[in-house]
């Protein structure tokens, strides 16, 4: 688990859910990205999190089919944050497919709105870090 440092003032605007402390504190740390170093840190630290998603009892086989595809996402976006000048554009837009992706199978389970909360987050941070 890679942890960030808060600097400054934190404000979380929109809806929490209630009593889901790691999603928030994931959120947190996300808001606080500096490096790209960081932002691989966190899309590697979220893979898990989707891998352990696929094992929800109430997804359908065509969900966990569309977690897989979220997967491919996260790595290519991990393998692009990687490279030698990272498009901060595609990297955003790769990650809000994906989030796109989970927020479709949000009604099967709140661990996949919690993941898609996260993956916005990380999408803004892209925007910060690589900029376009």
């Amino acid at each position: 688990m890679a942890t960030f440092n808060v600097k400054g003032n934190l404000n979380i605007k929109g809806d929490v859910i209630d009593g889901d402390k790691i999603i928030n504190q994931t959120i947190t740390n996300i808001q606080n990205i500096q490096s790209p170093a960081e932002f691989t840190q966190a899309l590697q630290h979220l893979q898990g999190q989707i891998a352990a998603l696929k094992e929800e009892k109430a997804l359908l086989p065509a969900q966990k089919n569309e977690i897989e595809i979220v997967e491919g996402k996260i790595v290519e976006v991990v393998e692009a944050s990687q490279s030698e000048k990272p498009n901060g554009g595609e990297i955003r837009k790769a990650l809000n497919d994906a989030k796109a992706m989970l927020d479709s199978i949000g009604g099967a389970t709140t661990s996949a709105i919690g993941l898609g909360a996260i993956l916005a987050q990380i999408a803004e941070m892209a925007f910060k870090v690589f900029g376009g």
